[in-house]
């Protein structure tokens, strides 16, 4: 068992100001984890690239700016650790598209400091969590792919496989 700080729960996180500035100081200010993941997930990364090929600068830079890395090995969407919620609102609006980019983003930059375990961790952590009503049906098919993609103990690196 990890040792609790005085004064917080187990469970309680450390705010998001501390929880950065943890991060800044591990591995420097921006990370260059989460500046590759980005790169990788926006540009570099046929699977995603193809389907925002043709959109607004605009709407990727703003989902970009959205988003922060976490000590923890996460990617935060406004605030919050990358959830399936958070996923379905990104491809409601802006669009699928974006939401598949940060998707892919989040798992690459969880491999990138928390190794194989830190993507599966948060592959299980996206499939297992309950559908939300409104995510569209290719959200869903997608984190299908992925949780079988996973399931069948293929490479880490397959993973990118599922965006296909």
């Amino acid at each position: 068992m990890g040792r609790v700080k005085p004064g917080r729960t187990k469970r309680q996180r450390p705010p998001r100001e501390e929880r950065t500035a943890a991060h800044g100081q591990r591995i420097g200010q921006p990370s260059r984890a989460y500046s590759e993941a980005v790169t990788f997930a926006f540009t570099d990364c046929d699977a995603t690239w193809v389907h925002l090929e043709g959109r607004p600068d605009e709407e990727v830079y703003a989902l970009i700016s959205r988003m922060t890395p976490c000590a923890c090995g996460r990617i935060e969407l406004d605030g919050q650790d990358v959830s399936r919620a958070g996923l379905t609102a990104v491809a409601v609006s802006p669009g699928l598209p974006y939401a598949r980019a940060l998707l892919l983003a989040s798992l690459d930059y969880a491999h990138r400091t928390g190794g194989c375990a830190g993507q599966a961790a948060g592959i299980h952590e996206l499939v297992d969590a309950p559908r939300p009503a409104d995510e569209p049906e290719e959200l869903t098919t997608l984190l299908e792919r992925l949780r079988r993609v996973h399931a069948a103990g293929t490479e880490c690196k397959a993973v990118v496989d599922a965006f296909a």
